[in-house]
Formats: structure tokens, sequence, C-alpha cells
């Protein structure tokens, strides 16, 4: 398990995160969430030993940092999604898995089954200056597939990717998930994670705002309806998005009286993580 417990992170005078608690488990894959600037890479910095925090520790399977005999062990554990700006322009992509699997002390065929796993044999004998956009996120993608830690932190892993291949990214982490694998995933596409995540967690000062379970039968459940429909008193509204208005379950039965329109047609339902986003930072 990885713990942040009672974690801050302070940057001259600004407070990044404050009394963070976070506990990441295996067989799990957790999303998170926040506009730029409010401690996400933070975070994954925080995990891979990249800063110290202000207060507070970060252990990985009860083994810290602080002591040096346990780096190793810890870096064993973890990997990070590669960033295309580290890729090397003149090698190809077999000899990026190559360099790799060197470091890390894996099999040719591991490198193999990756090149299978993500389809990477039409080009992964091509340099990489070659590259599109999003044949250098696959490749980054199977660089981290390659190492097989036990915790992986994935920022934006489906950057430049087309649907089919972010439908490939979404199976392959659902699958590393249970072989006992624990996913972290930072994403702006929110779709994605409303499918994957067991877990998403929405960042606000510092600190976790909000965890949200998706398809958690618990969830709060809201009235959404078109706002032309709605001619109840516009303060019982929770939020608004779009051409549409969002209600509480607990003010819909309240106010039910109040939609005049029998015609009107409404959802009834849990939040999605884009609506939830723009819920809490508008």
């Amino acid at each position: 398990m990885i713990v942040l417990d009672n974690v801050g992170v302070k940057f001259k005078k600004r407070e990044i995160l404050s009394e963070l608690d976070l506990e990441i488990s295996e067989n799990e894959v957790v999303g998170l969430i926040a506009p730029n600037g409010m401690g996400k890479t933070t975070i994954f910095n925080l995990i891979m030993n990249n800063l110290k925090p202000s207060t507070g520790t970060v252990t990985v399977d009860g083994l810290d940092y602080n002591h040096k005999k346990n780096r190793k062990q810890i870096f064993q554990k973890l990997s990070i999604l590669p960033n295309q700006n580290d890729l090397i322009a003149d090698y190809t992509g077999r000899e990026h898995l190559k360099m790799y699997a060197a470091f890390w002390n894996r099999e040719p065929d591991d490198i193999q089954r990756v090149i299978a796993r993500l389809s990477l044999d039409k080009f992964i004998d091509q340099k990489v200056s070659r590259y599109s956009l999003g044949m250098r996120q696959r490749l980054c993608f199977g660089m981290q597939l390659l190492l097989n830690t036990d915790y992986l932190l994935m920022d934006e892993v489906t950057n430049g990717l087309d649907i089919d291949n972010i439908e490939l990214v979404e199976e392959i982490v659902t699958d590393l998930k249970h072989e006992g694998k624990g996913i972290v995933i930072i994403s702006h596409l929110l779709t994605s994670l409303d499918k994957i995540c067991d877990r998403v967690l929405f960042l606000l000062d510092g600190q976790i705002h909000l965890q949200h379970v998706p398809n958690d039968s618990e969830n709060e459940r809201f009235l959404i309806l078109k706002r032309e429909d709605y001619v109840g008193r516009y303060t019982a509204i929770d939020f608004q998005l779009e051409d549409k208005v969002y209600l509480t379950e607990e003010k819909f039965y309240r106010e039910e009286f109040e939609l005049m329109n029998p015609e009107a047609s409404f959802e009834l339902r849990e939040l999605t993580c884009m609506e939830l986003y723009k819920r809490i930072y508008g």
C-alpha cells in the first residue's frame, strides 16, 4: 500500500498540499482530478521521491525513503509513465524497450509481449523522430508496462490517442488491476475515469475534497432536466450546466409539484466525473 500521511507541501509561501491523507492499495484504480496547479503532479513527485514533503510521511508497503537501504526496494515496486520529452529521437521504439529492459533486468520475451499487447509491431523499428503523438504515447505506455511494477502512476496516459487506443488502454488498465496492481491515473479525459476507476479523488485547497466511487448505490442521485422545463424556484437548483439544471433527489421530491410541465423529460441518476468537476470547480 502507498500511504501519504498528513502530508503538506509548500513552495515559498504557497501551500500546495495541506494535511493530506491518501492510501493506494493493490487491486484498484484511483483517479486524481483537479484543475492544473492544484497538486496532482505534486502527489506523484512525492510518491516517486522527486520531492520531499514539508510535513508528514510517504511510505510504500511500509517502507519510507528516509532510510537509504529502503530506496532500491521501493523503486522496484513503483513506475511512472515516461514523458514523451524523454524519448530519444534517433532511437527506435524497440531500442527504447531494450534500454528499459536492461535497466530493470527484464527478458526479451517481455519486450515481445508488450509489443504484441499494444500492437506496436507496425512502427516499433522506426526511429522515434518519425512517430506521431499517438505512437509516442503508446511507446511510453509500453515502456511502463515492461517494468511490471506493483504500483503504476500514469499522468495523461491517453494523451494523443484515438478512440480505439483509448479503449485499449482502458482494457489493459483494468487487466492490470485484476493482476493485483495498484494504479493511479491523472487525466482530463473524465469519461475514461468513469469507466475504469474504483475511486476518483477531487483535490481542492490542498486536500481531498471529495472521494467519488462510480456506480455506487450509495451515491447521491440528482434530478437532471432541461432548464426550459423547470419552472420552480431557481434557488432550489443545486447547480446548472449548459442547458440543464440539477436538483438533488431530496429537493426534487420536496418540490416536485413545481414541475408544471407534464411533458418534461428528466433523468434521475448519480453525477458523472465531468458533472462533479463542474459542480466543484465551476
